[in-house]
């Protein structure tokens, strides 16, 4: 009996930590009535009126590089810096697929001078999610 219970909660286990590590959050959004060049003109724009900053540009390839530098003022949360990868592709002739990237670096200041810590790809939902509903108000509000 001890060793069927034990069979059974090594199972539940297994079970639990497979759909843990299965969970994968969205990271692009797909913009309907926008071919691939319209989407990356209007997010050209987006981003200059967001205050993010513009680091490369490519429309054959169908990529953008942001920057983004939060300056936060607040004892209680850190600055960072993010750098989003903005890849484009089409759906068909009329749609197209948003896909993000995002590397942050959490700033640290010590004696006035502020170095930035590697903190890697950014492995929460949020992150993305607020990014991408930004850009889905955007977009929307350009048709």
């Amino acid at each position: 009996m001890k060793t069927i219970k034990y069979i059974l909660i090594l199972a539940t286990f297994f079970i639990l930590s497979f759909q843990a590590n299965a969970q994968e959050f969205n990271k692009s959004i797909d913009i309907v009535g926008f071919t691939q060049d319209q989407t990356f003109d209007h997010l050209k724009q987006f981003a200059l009126e967001n205050d993010y900053f513009i680091e490369k540009l490519d429309r054959e390839e169908g990529f953008i590089q942001l920057g983004y530098l939060s300056r936060t003022n607040n004892l209680f949360k850190k600055d960072y810096k993010l750098s989003i990868n903005v890849l484009l592709n089409s759906i068909n002739e009329n749609d197209c697929r948003i896909t993000l990237q995002i590397y942050m670096q959490e700033a640290t200041t010590r004696d006035f001078i502020t170095t930035y810590e590697d903190i890697g790809m950014i492995k929460s939902q949020k992150g993305y999610s607020d990014l991408l509903l930004l850009i889905k108000t955007y977009m929307d509000r350009q048709r």
